[in-house]
């Protein structure tokens, strides 16, 4: 990938590949918390059922969209301490990256996991927003999704 943007592999331009990385991510996370909470409003999960942690559909949902938003918080706050540090604080440094801010990073990666998980709680567990879910907890036949794949036989 050096290569082919002429980018020389220097130590230095690996600390820019990280900064832009974390700017870039900082950027895309806001979209993406937003559709989010417009996917919740339009959720209608069950309220009967119970996932794998023992929390409820609603609970799910709202520590989701909870987790979303300390999520971004996180990713904007590191892709400042990062910039501070790559352009302020440690720029003439052989190491511009701080340990405490490599385990803040495994301490966010943590918590993408459990962010994660309750997104995929939501979708596999309580069906929201899949459609074949639904349809079989109406107890309606999935033949009806045939109208939408092309038929092979």
């Amino acid at each position: 990938v050096f290569k082919f943007l002429a980018i020389p592999a220097t130590r230095s331009n690996f600390f820019d590949v990280g900064w832009f990385n974390i700017v870039a991510a900082a950027i895309i996370t806001f979209p993406t918390v937003t559709s989010g909470f417009y996917e919740m409003l339009l959720a209608q999960p069950p309220s009967t059922e119970a996932s794998a942690w023992g929390l409820y559909s609603l609970e799910t949902m709202l520590w989701h969209g909870v987790g979303g938003v300390v999520l971004l918080a996180l990713i904007v706050g590191m892709a400042i301490w990062r910039g501070f540090q790559r352009y302020l604080w440690r720029r003439d440094r052989a190491r511009q990256v701080q340990w405490s801010y490599l385990a803040v990073g495994l301490g966010v990666f943590a918590l993408m996991f459990v962010h994660g998980t309750l997104g995929a709680q939501l979708a596999a567990e309580f069906g929201v927003h899949i459609t074949a879910d639904r349809l079989l907890r109406a107890g309606e036949d999935l033949s009806v999704l045939n109208v939408l794949l092309p038929r092979l036989f």
